[in-house]
Parts: C-alpha cells; structure tokens; sequence
C-alpha cells in the first residue's frame, strides 16, 4: 500500500509538473500574441498618423495640368510677353471685383462649365483660384478640356501665393466686369 500510495502521488507530481508547464506555455504563447498584436496596431496607427500629416503639407497630388508659377506668370507680364497667354480667374464676379492679377478674365467656379466658352483655343489658358493647392482651378482645367482646350496651365498656389508675394493685384470699378463670358 506505501508502494501504490507513493507511486500514485508521485503520478500526481508529475501530471501536476506537466499541467503547471502547459499552463506556462500556454501563457507564453498568450503573452507573445496580445505583444504582438499591440506592436502591430502601434505600427499601424504610427504610419496612419505619417501619412496624414504629409497629406497636409502638400497639396493633394500632382496636377495632371503643368504648373507655372506666380514668379514665372509675373516676370511674363512684366516683359509684357502676355500675347500667348489668358489669364482665367476661377473667383466669383464679387471676389473677382476686389482683387485679381492683372489682365485676367473671370470665368466664376461652377461643376458644371456650360458652353459656349469665350476663350481663346489657340493660346494657353492660366488657370488660378482662390485656393492655395489649386483645386478649384485643376476642377476647371478638367471641365475645359472636356470642352476641346488643350493648352492649359494651373498657377501655382493660386491667388494667396501671388499676394503672399505681394505682388500687385486689380480692383474692377462699378459698372466694368471683363469676363469669359
């Protein structure tokens, strides 16, 4: 009876030996995967958040239109070299009133550009917005080329960049509106 005794208690240690490492194991493995996944969703949220603030600092994406920009558009009409070129104001007529570049034409925002369009197929058209990153202005360029125009720049940071350099800017007196249309 002391052998069975002894022998069966000695069964119990080793069970309980191996219950204890399986649960050990167990918990290891348990501990490896939550880590795990922490480390994941950490790595996760991190690149979220890097892709977020660079998205800001730039704009949207490339223009599929060429950009020129405010130096570029300002030295033309300093040299007088504007022949080629319209300069298309996207602003509403009362923005447009208050403040323009010089020598641009006023074709407001609109979704939806209506035919016939009073601009010239032959020369480049100088599209800028209010908008720092152009949107408006890419907007238009996409619904003019619908239209047939094919020779189409965006200025680049639009009328904020060009007052941002302080560069000179055109009030319409009451009655006047030089328009696209």
């Amino acid at each position: 009876m002391v052998l069975a005794t002894g022998g069966t208690a000695m069964l119990t240690r080793l069970h309980n030996r191996h219950l204890s490492w399986n649960k050990e194991k167990l918990m290891r493995a348990r501990t490896l995967i939550a880590r795990s996944s922490l480390l994941i969703w950490v790595i996760a949220c991190g690149s979220l958040i890097a892709s977020g603030q660079h998205r800001g600092a730039e704009p949207k994406s490339a223009s599929q239109y060429p950009l020129i920009t405010c130096e570029e558009l300002k030295q033309l009409i300093d040299a007088k070299a504007t022949q080629d070129i319209v300069i298309v104001d996207t602003q509403p007529r009362e923005s447009f009133a208050e403040a323009h570049i010089p020598g641009a034409v006023n074709l407001p925002y609109t979704d939806r550009v209506k035919p016939p369009v009073n601009l010239s197929r032959t020369k480049t058209l100088v599209l800028y917005c209010p908008c720092e990153h152009e949107e408006e202005s890419t907007d238009m360029a996409t619904q003019l080329q619908k239209l047939g125009y094919s020779k189409l720049k965006l200025l680049q940071g639009g009328l904020p960049r060009w007052q941002a350099l302080q560069y000179p800017t055109a009030k319409i007196a009451t009655g006047e509106h030089p328009s696209a249309k």
